[in-house]
């Protein structure tokens, strides 16, 4: 009875004090098997090497080594209806690498450690012939691949300090058509050659930004913070260009001689993020830990593409205006230990987003988020399976009018979605 009144009021003022804000970002929160069935809800215990993503400040309390291999596969539904007809994303399901390496010597107060995962791995993607809003975006994808190396100290038994260097590496691009008429003047004819191009510009950009942990531990309780330093990518790419359709095809290579591919300059920028969060244990088995996230999406004011050698005068720059809201997040996971060799874990989330109605667009068409998730463990003394998944269910959010560069104006409509993740890990320690 106590379990299931502490439980309870956890839930209730878990999800009844919950701000009302806008969108999760398109971060990946979640990773292994473990944090994905807790919704990432893992600040405050070092439950194993993936305290490196988590919290850092954690590492020290792995004695030993401690390895972590796995996968995550994420796939992002979301669909835009306008003036009665609804369209679907086309995109494909991401797949991203989870790598973590913890070792503290026997007798030392130092640990160190190593993580590689994603956590920028997103896009959103529509139909390049049909749907009314290509012409402001009709494909945009941004995935951050992470290098991250830490140390941790031991103060005492029960507080730790724990930070480290977090090398980006990125891909983000950004595709969108252009409709146009192409006027072949004879000395006896004239036609006319409606056609639409795609443009996309891609770039590689790189960053180097840290984070800072701390963590205080007791047998039934802990509570930890992390701040996350954000970055900014500002880098030199591409802009390409491909005849998406037109009405006579054996022009398409007099029609390209107008769109050669140039030299660009794109930005983008990733927020900052102070995390923390508090466990406790109300029985022997169970664990219980909140979490509240705040990210500064607030810096993110515009994504812009710049034009280094324009190459025709039929092409200029795009700014893309997003005056993007801060955000807090809360995240509830559970874990269970129903057996010697059995874990059960589950979470609840809110992912508030930071995508306000004035710039909701078909690049970011996220709304506020509540996330499900699931999932089990089996353990033995020196090696461990996590399976994790979850369900992130979008409301629907009412979109203005889309105004792109080029191409008719789309009507209001309303955006919505869902997004699954599944998580499957293998770890051991020695």
């Amino acid at each position: 009875m106590q379990t299931r009144l502490i439980l309870g009021i956890t839930l209730a003022l878990t999800f009844g004090l919950v701000p009302d804000g806008r969108a999760a970002g398109p971060e990946t929160f979640q990773h292994t098997g473990r944090g994905t069935a807790q919704v990432g809800a893992l600040t405050a215990r070092a439950l194993d090497a993936s305290a490196m993503t988590y919290n850092p400040a954690g590492i020290v309390r792995l004695p030993g080594w401690n390895f972590l291999i796995g996968a995550d596969s994420m796939s992002y539904e979301p669909d835009f209806t306008s003036s009665g007809e609804t369209f679907e994303s086309v995109g494909d399901s991401l797949e991203a690498p989870t790598f973590y390496l913890t070792w503290r010597p026997k007798k030392g107060r130092f640990a160190f450690g190593l993580g590689i995962d994603r956590p920028f791995n997103y896009q959103a993607q529509w139909d390049e012939q049909t749907f009314p809003g290509r012409f402001r975006s009709q494909r945009n994808e941004l995935r951050v691949t992470e290098i991250h190396a830490a140390l941790a100290f031991a103060i005492n038994d029960h507080w730790s300090l724990g930070g480290g260097v977090r090398a980006l590496t990125s891909t983000y691009e950004h595709a969108n058509n252009q409709p146009g008429t192409l006027i072949i003047i004879s000395q006896d004819s004239r036609r006319i050659i409606p056609f639409e191009i795609g443009t996309t510009a891609e770039t590689e950009p790189d960053a180097i930004t840290f984070d800072f942990g701390i963590q205080r531990t007791a047998d039934r309780w802990g509570w930890g913070v992390v701040y996350r330093h954000g970055a900014d990518f500002d880098d030199e790419g591409t802009l390409q260009s491909r005849v998406v359709s037109t009405t006579d095809p054996s022009e398409n290579d007099r029609l390209l001689r107008f769109f050669d591919t140039v030299p660009i300059n794109m930005t983008f920028d990733l927020p900052s993020e102070v995390r923390t969060g508090f466990w406790f244990s109300p029985m022997a088995d169970l664990q219980l830990e909140l979490d509240l996230s705040w990210q500064s999406w607030s810096d993110l004011e515009a994504t812009d593409i710049t034009l280094l050698d324009s190459g025709s005068v039929f092409r200029r720059d795009l700014i893309q205006f997003r005056d993007w809201d801060d955000t807090l997040s809360v995240r509830l996971g559970a874990e269970w230990k129903v057996a010697p060799s059995w874990l059960l874990s589950g979470g609840l989330a809110h992912e508030p987003s930071p995508v306000p109605v004035e710039t909701l667009d078909p690049a970011f068409p996220i709304s506020d988020a509540l996330v499900y998730a699931a999932g089990i463990s089996y353990q033995r003394p020196s090696f461990a399976v996590d399976i994790g998944v979850s369900f992130h269910d979008f409301d629907g959010q009412t979109t203005r009018r889309l105004l792109p560069p080029t191409g008719p104006i789309v009507s209001a409509g309303v955006v919505s979605g869902e997004q699954r993740l599944a998580a499957i890990t293998l770890r051991w320690q020695v």
